[in-house]
């Protein structure tokens, strides 16, 4: 069973998904946040890749540093290092409301 997707939900809305993905060429692991709300419109978003033991990939450094018209992605952590990941994404038109999902658990050890 896979368990590399979460959906961005801000209430009972869903803003996008997180993913994490496996780059085979890089041998690294990849975040990324694909906005489905306001895609387009330049909102503040972030995706995440935590390490276990500490660290973390983070684009960008912090959520309102830049703003992204379809997506953020990290890329980092090899083989042999367990991950969690997670995603933002805001509402920067209205209320800044903000959408965020993390998967809260390391895996994908291999």
């Amino acid at each position: 069973m896979k368990d590399n997707k979460r959906a961005l939900r801000n209430g009972g809305s869903t803003w996008g998904y997180v993913w994490l993905m496996w780059n085979r060429g890089l041998q690294k692991n990849c975040v990324a946040v694909i906005k489905t709300a306001y895609a387009g419109t330049p909102t503040y978003t972030q995706a995440i890749l935590h390490v276990k033991g500490g660290g973390a990939y983070r684009d960008p450094g912090t959520l309102t540093r830049k703003k992204y018209r379809y997506f953020a992605a990290a890329i980092g952590y090899g083989k042999g290092e367990c991950v969690d990941f997670e995603g933002h994404t805001t509402d920067t038109r209205r209320d800044y409301g903000i959408a965020s999902a993390r998967r809260g658990k390391f895996m994908n050890c291999g």
